[in-house]
């Protein structure tokens, strides 16, 4: 325990980035990687040729050096040339005098991200065999360490999302491989990684359980007030019943009178029901047709044809309307899901208190009045209606709830890659006197 803990202290120095209280100024080298990223990156204004035009003057002004080529690499791969941005990245990696990590990471993650599993397996199994080659050279001091700490860390992510029987054994073979091969050191490094990745799901769990339960005590909360309104209404109604004391003949004329009004009033509610219950349904597929589109979309730019450009701004136009379009739909859901618990309500209350009345009329007259088959089929209707919207509401997840649960289905979430927070290390690395 000491050990580790001691491994993970010196690691975790090797990580730490004082912010300076003035701004520095560049190195020659840091400057003009700077000035190359900042115009490469902007797809808007400046061209894929102007980019590879820069990328050359680039290897003239900072010669003999990894970076330049893993710059242009990053620049690639942000600009949605996976093919080419790989390759660059397999031309750094065959370069081993000495190994330079960052082109065998960004390599390995950006094929795992494209579920190019087999290659991705193949690449990292090299890559954690080199990091355990006492004699491999590599281009920052305790390399090794922050491999196996990065391996750990990626291998545990992807059995979150690469959960076939065939991908998981492949998986359980290079774990062996690394726990065999490497030397004590490095296995309390890679275990290390493995652990943060499992505190980060840990923390994910608990939440997601946060955010369902307080959805479901809102829901219940909802349910009932409904329940208790609707309680109170039924008790003004006792009342109002418990006023009523008449001979038969005037229950006659009030039976025959108010039968009519509520035929007339039940008649309503179903027509208002049945055009909200189709409304929902409408609103349930076209909620889902936004869902597949998003779902595309997103597929799309994981998985660009060969050669497609990609407009940015068309990107987030096209992201921000179907995000408009996903939260109008489902405002509108929760509007007509209101409705039919409101109408349902309505329904069952003026059921209740026909009934309350023909049972009265019974009581008082001795006469029996004949049931209406098509009101007893309708109550039951309503009934079960006003069940199943409840369960319903009670349920469903909330927005964040199935955000999140889909966010921890992916091993990016808990081994994160920025190509821009990338391009600012490597800017640093190179910011020396």
């Amino acid at each position: 325990m000491i050990l580790l803990t001691a491994l993970l202290l010196s690691f975790a120095t090797d990580l730490i980035v004082e912010t300076p209280a003035v701004e520095q100024q560049l190195s020659p080298d840091a400057a003009a990687l700077k000035v190359f990223f900042d115009q490469a990156f902007d797809r808007r204004k400046v061209s894929l040729k102007d980019t590879r035009k820069a990328y050359r003057q680039l290897q003239q002004d900072i010669s003999d050096n990894p970076a330049t080529d893993y710059a242009f690499a990053l620049v690639l791969l942000h600009r949605n040339q996976f093919d080419e941005g790989i390759k660059v990245l397999d031309m750094l990696r065959e370069n081993r005098s000495p190994a330079y990590a960052p082109a065998w990471q960004t390599s390995v993650w950006h094929l795992f991200t494209r579920r190019q599993f087999e290659t991705g397996i193949e690449q990292l199994s090299e890559y954690s065999r080199l990091t355990a080659d006492p004699k491999m050279k590599w281009s920052k001091p305790n390399q090794p360490a922050r491999n196996a700490r990065w391996i750990g860390s990626l291998l545990t992510s992807l059995r979150y999302q690469f959960t076939t029987e065939e991908m998981t054994q492949q998986i359980d073979q290079l774990e062996d491989r690394v726990q065999s091969s490497y030397p004590v050191r490095l296995r309390l490094y890679w275990e290390a990684g493995t652990k943060h990745v499992l505190d980060q799901r840990e923390t994910l769990d608990e939440t997601l359980l946060s955010l369902d339960e307080a959805h479901q005590i809102e829901q219940q909360k909802v349910a009932e007030e409904t329940a208790k309104e609707l309680a109170e209404r039924s008790e003004k109604t006792d009342e109002t019943r418990e006023q009523l004391k008449l001979t038969a003949e005037e229950w006659q004329k009030k039976l025959d009178k108010e039968l009519i009004e509520f035929s007339r009033n039940i008649g309503s509610a179903q027509r208002d029901y049945t055009f909200l219950d189709n409304k929902r349904l409408s609103l349930d597929r076209s909620i889902e047709l936004v869902l597949k589109e998003q779902t595309a979309l997103e597929f799309s730019l994981q998985n660009p044809p060969q050669g497609q450009f990609f407009d940015l701004a068309t990107v987030n136009r096209e992201r921000n309307r179907l995000a408009f379009k996903y939260n109008q739909y489902q405002s509108e859901y929760r509007e007509t899901v209101a409705n039919l618990q409101e109408v349902s309500v309505v329904g069952t209350q003026l059921l209740q208190a026909r009934q309350a009345l023909v049972n009265e009329y019974q009581q008082a007259t001795g006469k029996l009045v004949k049931q209406d088959k098509k009101l007893e089929l309708l109550s039951k209707k309503l009934s079960k209606s006003q069940e199943e919207l409840e369960t319903e509401g009670l349920n469903d997840s909330s927005t964040k709830v199935r955000v999140l649960n889909s966010k921890m289905k992916f091993f990016q979430t808990y081994l994160t890659l920025d190509l821009e927070q990338e391009a600012q290390t490597l800017v640093d690395s190179l910011n020396t006197p």
